[in-house]
């Protein structure tokens, strides 16, 4: 079996897992004390990474940069797959100007996919919420946010940020335990799961749920002893396997010149 969307999916694991090559520019931030937060920094020419351009009428319509093979896609969000990174949610925060990946634009079931605006650790001074990166600090509105991946609202806790920008801060609607991604083999295949065995020894179990049908069954014909990339959330759940065979760099398509 081919596993056509391997290479994208594997950017998209990238994109919500801390590997540098998709996400090393992400959490940019101007250090400037009082000035907005720069957005997010992601690969301009991805295939499947757009901008949310506008949600009306539960259509999304999302842009794509110069270059790409399509400006612009709108997708019925009713029967669509939604996702907060890796994590499967029944509705999303979708605001214009974030940035999400879309697979399956022409599938009764695509899946949309929304990236983090920013991703660090919490802090927490009186009752105002700010977010802690590697190169600064943004000051966050909270009210409610939903918390998935074990996320807790306790300073020190390492999260990531779903909801969009408002001047200098950011509207926190979800708060997701940042995932991480482990190597792991394929031990058996059953019905709506698959049993692994990490690089570290231990067993884990993929649940599958919440998947577009063709997922569902593109996973369900691998084999035992196939390598892949397990992404699992800080508690310990797999959300998502991805088979390392063909997982190379997705190409991009070139910018066309501009005058």
């Amino acid at each position: 079996m081919r596993w056509k969307t391997s290479g994208i999916l594997l950017g998209i694991s990238l994109a919500v897992s801390s590997t540098p090559w998709v996400t090393a520019q992400a959490q940019t931030l101007t250090p400037k004390k009082d000035s907005a937060p720069q957005a997010p920094h992601y690969p301009a020419h991805h295939p499947h990474l757009g901008t949310v351009q506008s949600v009306r009428h539960g259509q999304l319509t999302v842009k794509y940069p110069m270059g790409s093979p399509i400006a612009h896609v709108q997708i019925p969000l009713a029967g669509a797959f939604l996702r907060a990174g890796f994590y499967p949610v029944a509705q999303l925060p979708l605001f214009q100007g974030q940035h999400v990946f879309v697979l399956g634009t022409k599938s009764a079931h695509p899946t949309v996919m929304l990236l983090p605006e920013v991703r660090g650790r919490l802090e927490v001074q009186g009752s105002s919420w700010s977010i802690s990166t590697e190169r600064s600090s943004v000051a966050l509105q909270m009210k409610n946010p939903t918390l998935l991946g074990g996320a807790r609202l306790t300073p020190g806790a390492q999260v990531d940020v779903f909801g969009h920008r408002v001047g200098a801060q950011i509207q926190a609607n979800i708060l997701a335990g940042t995932p991480h991604v482990l190597r792991a083999t394929i031990t058996a295949v059953q019905p709506g799961s698959i049993q692994l065995r990490s690089d570290t020894g231990s067993s884990i179990t993929y649940t599958i749920a919440h998947l577009p049908p063709k997922w569902t069954k593109r996973l369900q014909h691998l084999k035992p002893s196939t390598p892949v990339l397990a992404v699992v959330s800080p508690q310990g759940k797999v959300l998502g396997v991805l088979p390392m065979r063909g997982l190379g760099r997705p190409q991009m398509p070139v910018a066309k010149a501009t005058h």
